[in-house]
């Protein structure tokens, strides 16, 4: 098991989302790769993920999917993205 950060934030005027959830999967590809598949696998990390937010005829659907390789990281990933000094 290889321990992950997903590491996302979401702003929809006036609220903004930040999302910084640690977890466990076989790997980073297996999970990215398992997501684009099976979206939902997503609500098991952030609750307020709904299925009609990730129906591409969703007008305002989650970025997230789109661009999923780009908010999931590595432990040492994201201690290195996110450290102060």
């Amino acid at each position: 098991m290889e321990r992950l950060v997903l590491d996302y934030t979401h702003c929809s005027e006036p609220e903004c989302w930040e999302h910084n959830i640690p977890f466990e999967y076989e790997s980073k590809e297996k999970f990215i790769f398992d997501v684009i598949e099976y979206p939902m696998l997503l609500n098991s990390l952030i609750e307020c993920v709904y299925e009609w937010m990730l129906d591409p005829a969703y007008e305002h659907k989650i970025e997230l999917l789109e661009n999923i390789d780009q908010y999931i990281f590595t432990l040492d990933e994201w201690f290195e993205k996110n450290k102060k000094i």
